[in-house]
């Protein structure tokens, strides 16, 4: 079944503000040898017609951190679209090259709202939306994320949670929690959303729950995760 998302952004300021609010359809874009055109639906919520930009870039991790760049391994078309009041536009999302034989291709496609220019007398000030979808692009062998995990103590009694993807596909981890052995009490967490890709690493500073410590002792982590929840007993180790 399809996923729909709804994105409206809201904030004060002393004028009012008006935001545009569309549904993007699905809300994420896989692409293979086998489907290398996948549609996305484009629904105007609002009272006024839309006009949506399109733009899609390489996506890679570098020390933690997301890094985009421009690409034309990817096409969407089209590249600009006008969407009616309470009505849809498709944009399809296409592979220009080859898959990868060894490892998924991420990307990610941008769909921002063109403002239209303000009238002369204008009382409100529009803000403009852009969101982001990730765009993976299976390769050639199976598909598999695989991920190895170290927990380091501090002398806090707080720890860092290391992550890297040593698999050939992404993945995308939540509610990553450190319970204890002995009765499964929450110890610490991480709450934030993370996509990791393939060959990624990521250091997480946990969020002790009140009135706890980290130790030596091994503890259990849980997280979600879109190829198979995490379910693990981790022992800390010494920072390298």
């Amino acid at each position: 079944m399809k996923k729909l998302v709804t994105l409206a952004l809201l904030c004060g300021a002393a004028w009012p503000l008006l935001a545009a609010t569309f549904n993007v359809s699905p809300i994420r874009v896989g692409l293979s040898a086998q489907r290398p055109i996948v549609p996305l639906s484009v629904r105007n919520e609002g009272d006024e017609p839309l006009v949506v930009q399109v733009q899609v870039v390489r996506w890679s991790q570098t020390n933690g951190e997301d890094v985009y760049d421009s690409t034309k391994d990817i096409l969407a078309t089209p590249p600009i679209v006008t969407v009616p009041p309470r009505g849809t536009q498709i944009v399809r999302v296409g592979l220009r090259r080859g898959v990868d034989p060894e490892r998924e291709l991420s990307y990610r496609v941008y769909l921002a709202e063109v403002p239209a220019p303000p009238a002369a007398d204008a009382t409100r000030v529009h803000v403009a939306l852009r969101i982001g979808l990730p765009v993976f692009v299976s390769s050639a062998i199976a598909p598999k994320p695989a991920l190895a995990w170290k927990l380091v103590p501090g002398e806090d009694g707080a720890a860092t949670l290391r992550v890297k993807n040593e698999g050939n596909a992404h993945a995308q981890v939540a509610n990553v929690r450190l319970l204890s052995l002995a009765d499964r009490q929450p110890l610490a967490r991480y709450p934030s959303p993370a996509y990791l890709l393939p060959g990624s690493a990521q250091e997480w500073r946990l969020q002790l729950e009140p009135g706890k410590r980290l130790g030596l002792d091994p503890v259990r982590l849980q997280a979600y995760m879109d190829a198979g929840d995490v379910d693990v007993d981790l022992t800390p180790q010494a920072a390298d």
